[in-house]
């Protein structure tokens, strides 16, 4: 907080708990102190435990900020893809990490068939095998 003050910048704390959706507001969001404003930008120390809906309505919070122009620092998708591991594990070796073999899905069928001790299968499951919701892509 010092160090924003400074810097000229005085620092208004809202908690995630705090804030939330609002179509009784100019920005759609609900943050207190702010009215109709949003704020110049949001720095986000940590995102509290809860329900899988309070952990998704904060991260809507952040992604809703960052839509509506607002610089955050420690944006939804920073903490997606770091507290997700299958997400981490991604997006390592998209970069070109060195990533231990890995595999993360919902079928326990597929897991098992390349789970350590169990002959290797490289390809992913067929499409008749795939129950998957149709936003996703299975091969």
């Amino acid at each position: 907080m010092r160090a924003f003050k400074r810097r000229g910048i005085r620092p208004i704390v809202a908690p995630l708990p705090s804030c939330g959706f609002s179509t009784e507001t100019a920005t759609g969001l609900s943050i207190p102190w702010l009215g109709d404003h949003r704020p110049e930008g949001a720095f986000v120390r940590f995102i509290p435990g809860g329900s899988f809906e309070q952990v998704t309505l904060y991260l809507g919070v952040l992604h809703a900020l960052r839509e509506l122009g607002v610089t955050v620092w420690n944006d939804a998708r920073a903490i997606e893809r770091c507290v997700d591991k299958s997400t981490t594990t991604f997006f390592l070796q998209k970069a070109g990490l060195p990533t231990p073999r890995t595999f993360a899905g919902v079928d326990r069928s597929t897991a098992e068939a390349i789970a350590p001790g169990s002959p290797r299968k490289d390809t992913a499951p067929s499409r008749s095998r795939c129950s998957a919701p149709k936003a996703t892509v299975c091969a």
